[in-house]
């Protein structure tokens, strides 16, 4: 190949077609199997993930998914909900089972984070006019124990300040309870909020 030749590149979609995601999504939420978990409560889809199929040995070219995981997050009851089955008949083959586990926040759960944030009597004013400017700090949750052992799922949000007057601070909100947590050191023990 010299300079003057072309690159070509064909990009094929391997694994399933948006609409099957999507039903993929509503039978996550909808199959009864999955209503024994999650019927009467405030639970959120956070992720759907496609799981890489089982072969015996080495495939002669990329094989495409066949099954896939959904994970909820059941508010209601502080607990996981995981939904596993096939690609192929979505709403017929699901497995439902809790995990012990906090995943990681989406975009909309960040979202409602940040709109609870907003009525927090000191520091809503300020995240609503946008003098404090929320994003996703890292770690992306905050550890909150309980005594039985148990961890609350709180949200790491990073306030970062639009003037000289405020300062830079990394809060927790508590989803289960909608509630804000602030730290002495502005930050999470893992966290650090620096100019």
């Amino acid at each position: 190949m010299n300079e003057q030749d072309d690159l070509q590149i064909d990009i094929e979609r391997l694994g399933p077609e948006p609409e099957t995601i999507e039903e993929v999504s509503r039978a996550a939420l909808e199959n009864p199997s999955s209503q024994e978990y999650l019927s009467e409560t405030r639970n959120r889809l956070l992720w759907v993930e496609l799981l890489e199929p089982t072969l015996e040995g080495k495939a002669d070219g990329p094989v495409p998914p066949e099954r896939y995981r959904a994970t909820t997050y059941d508010y209601t009851n502080n607990r996981v909900v995981l939904t596993t089955g096939r690609l192929d008949d979505p709403r017929g083959s699901i497995e439902v089972s809790e995990a012990g586990y906090q995943p990681l926040p989406n975009k909309e759960e960040f979202d409602e984070a940040v709109e609870i944030l907003g009525e927090h009597h000191d520091l809503g004013p300020d995240v609503r006019t946008q003098r404090l400017v929320p994003y996703r700090p890292m770690p992306p949750l905050v550890d909150s124990d309980l005594p039985d052992g148990r961890v609350e799922r709180t949200v790491a949000v990073g306030l970062l300040p639009q003037s000289s007057e405020l300062r830079h601070e990394i809060v927790g909100v508590n989803m289960i309870h909608r509630t804000v947590s602030r730290f002495e050191e502005r930050a999470p023990e893992r966290a650090l909020a620096a100019a």
